[in-house]
């Protein structure tokens, strides 16, 4: 080895120790063409940063449409279950009101739902004080309508007749 200054061998102990791999003792510190990017994709224009770039596009254009269209199938749901609750205070009213001796058709349209089908069952001017009237209402949904079909909210109060 004499004559040969800075030059390692293959496979040597000082090699080895100083963290190269063998066979690429030459090449400690120099990157090769697959290691900076000169391979297949390089040659086309294309790297691995852009790459990745383009499949997160991708996977934004498609799950999209699948997000914003779950969020207004939540929001119809939403409106949808806020009415179902105030047909249902809506109806509760109207029992009460039927069990005082009032009108429950009055309270109802008072309320703005004059297009609600009101049943009174039985009605509570015959009635005796303790029997329960019973209110049913059917009320059409102004919550906007799924696949152009009219939905109705049904509710139903019951309430014992005061004295």
């Amino acid at each position: 080895m004499t004559g040969l200054r800075g030059v390692r061998q293959v496979g040597s102990a000082k090699g080895a120790a100083a963290g190269a791999r063998p066979g690429r003792e030459g090449t400690r510190g120099h990157h090769t063409g697959r290691e900076r990017g000169h391979g297949r994709a390089a040659a086309l224009g294309l790297d691995r940063a852009a790459d990745q770039r383009g499949s997160q596009a991708l996977e934004l254009a498609l799950l999209l449409p699948v997000v914003a269209l779950l969020l207004v199938v939540l929001a119809v749901v939403a409106l949808a279950v806020a009415e179902l609750v105030a047909v249902q205070s809506l109806a509760r009213d109207a029992a009460r009101a039927a069990a005082a001796g009032a009108d429950p058709v009055e309270v109802v349209t008072e309320a703005g739902r004059g297009d609600a089908e009101v049943l009174v069952d039985p009605p509570a001017a015959g009635s005796e004080a303790g029997e329960v009237v019973r209110v049913e209402l059917a009320v059409p949904l102004r919550a906007p309508a799924v696949l152009g079909l009219e939905h109705h909210a049904p509710a139903v109060a019951t309430m014992p007749v005061e004295p």
